[in-house]
């Protein structure tokens, strides 16, 4: 994903496993705030007219048009995922990067994503999650990197592509000023951790409390307000605080179903 020093939206466009053709199975969002906390939703993409079957991937670029979400039965699950229904993968946690030189002395950009929460392990810190980045044209970026293939785990790590490109963020305040909040729940002693991350007209969240886990993602649009898109899993998680900032203050803790998350971040920017 696309890494900015600001709030940011990213929305993946394909994934390869060279020498294989680029494909795009998911429809994934990530958001970051400022402070570098993300949540990365990849839910799964189908052609309209498989109504779930598991049906070859199309080539890349796909027609978005043409595709809708529909909830994956889990015996239909490929080898090696482990996932709720309608989610190929999801995670939440803290992004940081650095400037590296490879061996020919260029400058690239080395991104890690720290993941705090993991839909497919109760052990997120032990997941490897880092690219090289590689800015490419209009607001578009290439990550480049090593991890293992959900579909072919007996290969171990292979190299993969990512194109990722920003979504531009839109206010939804009279002043045009933008939004951004993070909420953060981090009770290990029960087990029991999420985050919650809004910008602009994007909010995403996860929580897990131990075998269990839930995702939502809300979307802003002029003309219609905030319309849920994506629930997956049984619990459940206080989104609805992330679409009126002003009922929260930074600093304080929003108490949901006997879990008190954390107000982390708080913000308005021109």
């Amino acid at each position: 994903m696309a890494m900015k020093n600001q709030p940011h939206i990213s929305t993946r466009e394909y994934i390869r496993w060279p020498p294989a053709d680029a494909y795009e199975n998911t429809n994934t969002i990530v958001v970051t705030s400022a402070g570098g906390r993300f949540v990365d939703i990849r839910a799964r993409i189908y052609d309209a007219d498989s109504r779930g079957k598991n049906k070859a991937i199309p080539p890349f670029p796909p027609s978005c048009a043409a595709f809708k979400i529909y909830t994956y039965h889990p015996a239909r699950l490929p080898p090696g995922i482990q996932s709720a229904e309608g989610t190929e993968w999801a995670f939440a946690g803290l992004a940081s990067s650095e400037i590296k030189h490879n061996s020919d002395g260029d400058a690239t950009t080395h991104c890690t994503w720290e993941h705090l929460i993991d839909s497919r392990t109760m052990k997120a810190e032990m997941v490897k999650d880092s690219g090289e980045m590689i800015p490419v044209e209009n607001g578009r970026s290439l990550e480049k990197g090593k991890m293992e293939n959900p579909y072919n785990p007996a290969a171990g790590e292979q190299s993969y592509e990512e194109g990722w490109v920003d979504v531009p963020v839109v206010s939804q305040r009279k002043d045009g000023k933008l939004e951004t909040a993070v909420l953060q729940l981090m009770e290990d002693e029960v087990g029991a951790r999420g985050m919650i991350v809004r910008v602009g007209q994007v909010v995403q969240g996860m929580l897990r409390v131990r075998e269990d886990y839930a995702l939502e993602r809300w979307i802003w649009k002029e003309k219609g307000g905030w319309k849920r898109e994506l629930r997956d899993g049984s619990l459940f998680l206080p989104t609805g605080v992330m679409m009126d900032l002003g009922t929260i203050v930074l600093g304080d803790a929003v108490n949901y179903y006997d879990f008190p998350w954390k107000v982390v971040e708080l913000g308005i920017t021109d």
